[in-house]
């Protein structure tokens, strides 16, 4: 799924969010990995809210839902600018 906005008139993404278990992360992370897998590709630099995990780059964040030490979800979206 592929959220957007539109300012000035030009339509800019906002979020994209995995549903499915095809697409992966650039570093290879996706639905179905196991939590321990997505910390040693990540590292330890999160922030962590029940069971997602959250990591910042720039104006963008990343975050994993974890079930059952299983990623279920992710979504890139970003940051405002305010």
């Amino acid at each position: 799924e592929i959220y957007t906005y539109t300012s000035n008139d030009i339509e800019y993404v906002f979020s994209v969010y995995f549903i499915s278990d095809s697409p992966l992360t650039k570093e290879g992370a996706g639905i179905g990995m196991a939590l321990d897998e997505l910390l040693a590709l990540y590292g330890e630099g999160y922030e962590q809210n029940f069971d997602q995990y959250t990591y910042k780059k720039g104006n963008c964040k990343l975050s994993f839902l974890i079930e059952e030490d299983k990623v279920t979800s992710v979504e890139y979206y970003l940051l405002s600018d305010e």
